[in-house]
């Protein structure tokens, strides 16, 4: 693995569910993980849903294999949050690939 093409900063955060006074869920996401990723931008485009205009956009991540990355987390990047849509690992290289969409 290239570790000179990890040049950009994300952060990786999970989602927690805690009780209020109230007795109301509370979620908070938290970041777990700040690490150096390569950083791939697949597609975006412009879509229409609901009336709405919507920016559609499909990234990649490549980190390292030793973190613990979970489909229920979500990535933070250039202040843009990302839905994680699959996590490939590659032990060959010792990565994950992490591919993403812009929520």
């Amino acid at each position: 693995m290239r570790s000179g093409a990890m040049t950009e900063n994300i952060a990786v955060e999970r989602e927690t569910i805690t009780v209020s006074e109230s007795g109301a869920d509370v979620r908070v996401w938290e970041g777990v993980i700040f690490t150096k990723a390569e950083v791939k931008y697949n597609s975006g485009s412009r879509e229409i849903e609901n009336t709405e205009i919507f920016y559609s956009n499909k990234t990649t991540f490549k980190v390292r294999f030793y973190h613990d990355i979970r489909y229920t987390d979500r990535i933070v990047y250039n202040n843009s949050k990302y839905r994680i849509l699959s996590i490939n690992p590659n032990r060959k290289d010792n990565s994950l690939t992490i591919e993403t969409e812009l929520i």
